[in-house]
């Protein structure tokens, strides 16, 4: 082991030295993580992309993840998609946003439809 000096997160870390892995960073998101409460998916996908950065197989993230969080694991299959993601440059672990549709059917304009009370 030895010792690292981020300049990044401005403190000394223990660390196995590696060439471009940031050991501070993952430590500060796992520090930040106890803080707050983080949904689980977004957890394992922080350790989706720490692992995939690794060099470490789907498979063998699929099989880590699933002796940490039993019944609360991701599908293989999304385990497989996010380490493809990763692998291809994603830094996000957020889903990206997208359109929905509303959740019912009742807007004002519906409403005012219904009542009769159309403008225009």
């Amino acid at each position: 082991m030895k010792v690292v000096i981020c300049g990044r997160w401005k403190h000394y870390s223990k660390v196995i030295h590696r060439p471009g892995v940031c050991y501070c960073a993952v430590l500060s998101v796992v520090r930040k993580m106890s803080e707050t409460k983080v949904d689980v998916s977004v957890e394992q996908r922080i350790i989706i992309k720490f692992l995939t950065k690794e060099g470490c197989k789907p498979s063998e993230i699929c099989s880590r993840l699933k002796r940490r969080y039993g019944e609360k694991t991701l599908s293989n299959v999304s385990v497989y998609k996010w380490s493809s993601a990763f692998k291809k440059g994603r830094e996000t672990v957020e889903n990206e946003p997208y359109e929905r549709r509303p959740r019912t059917s009742i807007t004002g304009e519906n409403s005012d439809r219904v009542i009769g009370r159309t403008g225009g």
